[in-house]
Formats: C-alpha cells, sequence, structure tokens
C-alpha cells in the first residue's frame, strides 16, 4: 500500500500545484470523460474566487435559531454586588445583590474537516446543499471564533488489489479570519468539490493513477482518516458526502446544532449555582 498526501495552506498554492503538474503529466481525467471543460472551470473557481450560491448560504444563516452572538458578562443575583435586588431583599433573600460575573468563551479556531469525494449517485443539487450548509456556518461563526475549512479529497484503486493500493488525499485551508465570501464559497461549487478534486488526486500518482475509480482504503474509518489528515480530537470531521448525510437531511438542523456546539459559554464566577440563572 502506497499513501500520498498533499496539504495546501490555500486554494491559490494548491492550484498552482496542480498547474505544474499538469505540465508534467498532461491532463488527467476528472469525474468523467468529456468534463475538461469543468475542471478548467473548478481551477478558475478556486483562484478567483465565486459567489453564485452567496444568498443560498444567507438564507440558511438567517434561519438559524442559535444565539449566535455570546456576552462577554451578565448580571446575576449574589450575597454581594454592585446594586442592591430590592424585591430580594424585602423577601428575605440572602441574595439580595446584583453583581456582573464573566462569561468563559472559547475563541480558539475551530477547523473543519470537510471530505468533498462522492460517489455517482450523489447529484449536484446535494453537492450544492451540503457546500451551502457548511457556508453557512462558517459565515455564522466567523464573527465569535475563527473558522478554518479544510475540504479533503482522497481516492484509492484498492478495486485492483493485484496491483497494489494506491491511496491519494488532497486537502486545503480556507480561512474565515478575514471572512472572504468568495473564498469560502467555493466550497458549493461541484467543478471544486468534485471535477477539480478528481484529476488533482490522480495527479499525485500520475498516469499510472488514471482510472483509478475507488475510494480511500481507509475513507470508512474516521479514526484512521483523522490520522491521516493530522486532525485533533476538537476537531470537526466531516467524512465523505453519502446518501444518508445529516446535512442533507437537515441542513438548517446541522447549521444550528453546530453553531450551539461551539459557541457554548461558561460562568466562571463560583459564586454563582445553577438556580441564579
Amino acid at each position: 500500500m502506497v499513501n500520498q498526501h498533499r496539504h495546501f495552506n490555500g486554494a491559490t498554492s494548491y492550484m498552482m500545484w496542480l498547474q505544474e503538474a499538469r505540465k508534467t503529466n498532461g491532463r488527467i481525467r476528472g469525474f468523467g470523460y468529456g468534463h475538461e471543460e469543468r475542471n478548467d472551470t473548478g481551477i478558475d473557481i478556486l483562484l478567483n474566487g465565486d459567489e453564485t450560491y452567496v444568498d443560498r448560504a444567507n438564507a440558511l444563516v438567517d434561519q438559524i435559531a442559535a444565539e449566535v452572538e455570546i456576552p462577554r458578562s451578565v448580571t446575576r443575583r449574589s450575597v454581594q454586588g454592585f446594586r442592591p435586588n430590592v424585591p430580594a431583599f424585602i423577601r428575605g433573600e440572602p441574595r439580595d445583590m446584583w453583581r456582573r460575573v464573566k462569561i468563559k468563551e472559547d475563541r480558539s479556531p475551530i477547523r473543519v474537516f470537510v471530505g468533498l469525494t462522492s460517489s455517482a449517485m450523489i447529484d449536484e443539487d446535494d453537492l450544492i446543499k451540503r457546500g451551502c450548509a457548511i457556508a453557512a456556518f462558517a459565515i455564522a461563526m466567523s464573527n465569535v471564533r475563527p473558522v478554518i475549512i479544510t475540504p479533503y479529497v482522497c481516492l484509492g484503486s484498492s478495486r485492483y488489489t493485484g496491483r497494489g493500493t494506491r491511496n491519494m488525499l488532497l486537502s486545503w485551508d480556507i480561512s474565515t479570519q478575514p471572512l472572504i465570501l468568495s473564498e469560502l464559497m467555493a466550497v458549493t461549487r461541484p467543478e471544486v468539490t468534485r471535477h477539480i478534486g478528481i484529476e488533482a488526486c490522480r495527479q499525485l500518482f500520475g498516469p499510472i493513477a488514471q482510472d483509478d475509480p475507488s475510494f480511500h482504503s481507509d475513507s470508512f474509518s474516521e479514526a484512521k482518516m483523522r490520522v491521516h489528515l493530522n486532525a485533533k480530537p476538537d476537531d470537526l470531521y466531516l467524512p465523505s458526502i453519502h446518501a444518508s448525510d445529516p446535512i442533507l437531511n437537515n441542513p438548517v438542523k446541522w447549521v444550528n446544532d453546530q453553531v450551539n456546539k461551539y459557541t457554548s459559554g461558561e460562568v466562571t464566577d463560583l459564586d454563582i449555582t445553577p438556580e441564579d440563572y
């Protein structure tokens, strides 16, 4: 078994590498025969950006029920504080003052590994729908915590076991600090998520991989793929897209759940008990 993994710090370096690989190996088939124009469109999108589905992603953001903005401090009842709570004092309650307590907020970057590989049974609208949900999450979070989207494409040759197994993995980073919508929205375009990614993976091995048809041999194991991607335990991992993908089944719920998960705050004043909230 031979594994090849190339990671790029951005779409530009990714596409520059691909263009150089084409000079060495020539063009290699992507998703299907006769799709060279869509491969070239994918290169253009990654180099220059695209905002075709921005409105669709923003429409998802508008449907989020989660409270994205977390206050840095809130007022709570306490036995001591800066202002009296008159009704509590009259009732003889011990916590008859108001005080400010800080909310501990995690502002560390969130990295989201996004598997882009898909079988032919996944249609292009599903690719767009999933991409818009991922973009909506990044947009919603961009003012709260830095988000790094790391799309990855993985292929393999495991169908031809007699020839040995080749595993191919490509990934690149999309940062939201600052948020550049045209760069982020590349994850909504099938030319990027399907067509050019397949050619780029095959370029790792050159013409010998022209007809490699299968998934990476570890693509169905999250634990193994996390190792290949150098993912940390707190990183959000999304496997390659599949028919029962929860993002496809209910994109609004998925975005809402992720925003809730990554914006949870914690009161740091130990004098405050749960019943005082």
